[in-house]
């Protein structure tokens, strides 16, 4: 239930303006001492997860992810996955990635919550359908126990803006 409020609250503050108040981004110019850490922490998860899922490292991803963790990723065509149906895609053998880079990170921290967007490039295929491109994540950390772990994920393949101009492009 909290990953579904997560990502309600993403979209509501996120998707539909923009507002997002940024607690820290990887440069860490606008960090205090102590969100630094928890930066640096969650950068870190960020590069692991997105590692774990290409190497179908279901192990790793089990004890970072929430019960009850939900995502929609770009190859799902807007459908919500549970945590046993994304592991489910990733076991698969029809899945193949030969590589990928993430950057562009930006870490927005909210207490005991944190929201994770990042630029990912992929390459590979999904049952023969090349899924190579850019992609905006958006990933939802929540404190537990005093640990981070994943609540949620939203990715969505990247291309031109409504709203900017093409000579204004960034990613």
């Amino acid at each position: 239930m909290r990953a579904l409020q997560l990502m309600a609250f993403a979209s509501m503050i996120g998707f539909s303006s923009l507002t997002f108040v940024r607690a820290a981004d990887a440069g860490g110019a606008e960090t205090k001492s102590n969100d630094a850490s928890e930066v640096k922490q969650l950068i870190k998860l960020d590069h692991e997860w997105v590692e774990a899922g290409r190497n179908r490292d279901v192990a790793y991803l089990d004890q970072l992810f929430t019960d009850d963790f939900v995502e929609s990723s770009a190859g799902s065509g807007g459908e919500i996955s549970n945590k046993a149906q994304l592991f489910k895609k990733i076991t698969s053998p029809e899945r193949k990635f030969s590589g990928g880079t993430l950057d562009d990170i930006h870490v927005h921290l909210y207490g005991d919550t944190a929201v994770v967007t990042d630029h990912t490039s992929a390459k590979g295929a999904i049952r023969g359908h090349d899924i190579t491109g850019d992609y905006r994540a958006m990933r939802f950390f929540v404190k537990q126990q005093g640990r981070w772990r994943a609540a949620g994920a939203a990715i969505c393949p990247m291309g031109p803006s409504a709203y900017t101009s093409a000579d204004n492009k960034t990613h």
